[in-house]
């Protein structure tokens, strides 16, 4: 089908970008080995041969342009993973927002070309979550989602293996 996503598996000596929600607000060039609090909007994503990291950083930002800030409401535990052993907290997307920018950078990435680690929790099988951390950014409810970050996961031969690239805030 022209212009779907695709699914490769992605190398983890690759360079793989992907969209979140970074509840902590990290700028760009933070780098970190741990994963930020943060809702996953794209699985990991690389360009095909021949498109360059700009264009897919470029169709991103596009993507979001027309985005305004929403809010979103911490929802109930869980428990995620194959084997139903990571601790997520739920997130309550009551305006649809979050489904509909995840869609959207999908569909559109899928068309400039992108490979998706997996989309096997992608698309109608979105379920906007983030792990349940010890951590203060979730107590205030609701909470107000004006930014999206564009990250990199490096591979793992680098000392710290999650690097920002940019920041997009939204416009109201």
């Amino acid at each position: 089908m022209p212009g779907a996503p695709f699914t490769y598996m992605l190398s983890e000596e690759s360079h793989r970008l992907f969209v979140m929600h970074d509840f902590e607000g990290h700028h760009p060039g933070a780098e970190f080995l741990h994963w930020p609090q943060h809702i996953a909007l794209t699985p990991l994503l690389a360009p095909k041969k021949g498109l360059e990291r700009s264009e897919v950083i470029d169709c991103i930002t596009d993507t979001l342009s027309t985005v305004e800030p929403f809010y979103i409401q911490v929802g109930e535990r869980a428990m995620y993973g194959k084997d139903n052993d990571i601790p997520v907290i739920k997130i309550a997307d009551e305006t649809g927002r979050l489904h509909e920018v995840h869609e959207s950078l999908i569909k559109n990435l899928g068309s400039l070309g992108c490979y998706f680690d997996s989309l096997e929790y992608s698309l109608h099988k979105y379920s906007p979550h983030t792990k349940h951390k010890d951590t203060h950014v979730l107590k205030t409810q609701p909470h107000l989602v004006n930014s999206f970050t564009i990250g990199e996961k490096l591979p793992k031969s680098v000392n710290m293996h999650k690097r920002i690239i940019k920041r997009i805030i939204l416009q109201p």
